[in-house]
């Protein structure tokens, strides 16, 4: 009898054991604590613990190294780099590939007597860092250059909104590095074929870095932040590239010049409405702005020439844009004159007047039409001049001098934005009423619409 229920317990504890579930292993990243356990049989092993990272910097052709906390005992440690999920090297430090640019790099660590294992988290390698290095202004004739600008010391001045150059290169994953000198803090971005890849801030001295893949590509570096009217400037110094550069984008059949205020350098457009808080550098885009918008549905080459708070009789710092106008920046040099000579625009639009509110109609209307003399006098009567303001008196105005103008100038034209009721396209969504990104989109095809209608395009 006791032999029979001995039989029986043995039985139920070999049942038991059969129907339980193997202890599972977990693995963790960086910043998290590793809760592995043992696997297989009854046996267990102490679990590794603590965080792992990637020391070093993660650029093609450097080298890393594990970055372990204290939590982790540095003895007996194996460890796996991986690029894109495949296994490269076991070596404790590793020089990473020169062609490993935008690739993903993780790296996975064990130590003998415990279980499961450290996992980073992934890290984007950086493209390997230029050895050639070119002053931007022998770039010039392989680049196209955007706005107004003069060369000085080997640099070129980058003063204007959505001023900066467009650059074609052939790659193998090679990094693309422009060191830049500014004596006001500045927003840049770099487009990559048509894609924003890079926002950043720009105070003294540094550099814009970008890593590459391999292949043929366009980039645009261009200035977010309109032009500084202490004088201060942008300058835009050398480009630090080991690929080939290729030819330069021919000219657009299409050039368009845009003299405005805060509306063209697209100021606030990135900032959402919030009542008594002023909206700061950050917020401005010039690339978001209507005036860019307009260029790129187009399809065609551009110049901006705008400032926040300026109009033909109100002055934006000391001066009104016809005070302006005639110089490459009249804020930072008073000598050095824009040559109207090297390209004739297509179309002008021209937004100006709302920051002329202190002014009579007929005090408007007539520095209005002085300009206009200006811009025949400086381009002749090839341009279609565009007024593209935002008060209905003003295009009343505008309108009947277009009609007094007809017999002797019949490229005058007049559109004005379709504003809301405090500035946005339909409602006011950033600061001071002032034209989101959406409103600027909308503007701006407005604005090609117009243009398509009356056939300049």
């Amino acid at each position: 009898m006791k032999k029979s229920r001995f039989l029986c317990l043995l039985l139920a504890l070999l049942i038991l054991s059969s129907c339980s579930s193997p202890a599972v292993v977990t693995e963790t990243h960086e910043n998290t604590e590793e809760t592995a356990s043992a696997t297989g049989g009854g046996s267990s092993l102490p679990r590794i613990s603590g965080n792992v990272s990637v020391g070093g910097l993660a650029r093609a052709g450097e080298e890393v190294t594990p970055a372990l906390s204290a939590r982790v005992r540095d003895e007996g440690l194996s460890f796996a780099w991986l690029l894109d999920g495949a296994f490269v090297s076991n070596d404790r430090d590793f020089r990473l590939p020169k062609d490993a640019g935008g690739r993903q790099l993780v790296l996975e660590v064990t130590q003998e007597g415990k279980d499961g294992k450290l996992v980073s988290e992934a890290v984007t390698v950086e493209g390997k860092a230029p050895d050639v290095f070119y002053a931007m202004a022998d770039l010039l004739p392989k680049v196209k250059w955007f706005g107004r600008s003069v060369t000085k010391d080997g640099a070129v001045t980058c003063d204007w909104s959505a001023s900066g150059f467009e650059i074609n290169v052939e790659t193998q994953g090679e990094a693309f590095q422009v060191e830049y000198e500014t004596e006001y803090p500045v927003y840049f971005v770099i487009h990559v074929d048509g894609e924003e890849v890079l926002r950043a801030r720009c105070e003294n001295s540094g550099s814009l870095y970008v890593s590459l893949t391999a292949g043929k590509h366009t980039l645009r570096v261009l200035k977010e932040t309109s032009v500084n009217t202490s004088g201060k400037r942008t300058y835009l110094k050398n480009v630090g590239f080991d690929g080939t550069i290729l030819d330069r984008t021919p000219d657009k059949d299409l050039y368009i010049e845009i003299i405005g205020d805060s509306f063209a350098c697209g100021d606030c457009s990135l900032d959402k409405f919030e009542q008594g808080r002023p909206s700061t550098t950050e917020h401005n885009s010039a690339t978001h702005s209507f005036a860019y918008v307009v260029a790129n549905e187009l399809d065609a080459d551009y110049s901006v020439v705008s400032k926040g708070g300026i109009g033909l009789l109100k002055p934006s710092g000391p001066y009104t844009m016809p005070e302006i106008y005639e110089y490459v920046n009249g804020y930072a040099d008073r000598e050095t004159k824009y040559d109207f000579t090297r390209r004739i625009p297509d179309i002008i639009l021209l937004e100006m007047g709302t920051n002329d509110y202190s002014y009579t109609d007929a005090q408007y209307l007539s520095a209005l039409m002085s300009f206009i003399d200006t811009l025949r006098a400086k381009y002749g009567k090839t341009p279609a001049i565009v007024w593209t303001g935002k008060k209905p008196n003003h295009e009343v105005q505008m309108n009947a001098y277009i009609a007094s103008k007809k017999a002797s100038d019949s490229r005058l034209y007049s559109f004005r934005f379709p504003l809301g009721t405090n500035g946005g396209a339909a409602t006011a969504t950033s600061t001071s009423g002032h034209p989101d990104v959406a409103d600027h989109l909308a503007y701006g095809q407005a604005i090609v619409e117009y243009l398509r209608s009356q056939g300049l395009v």
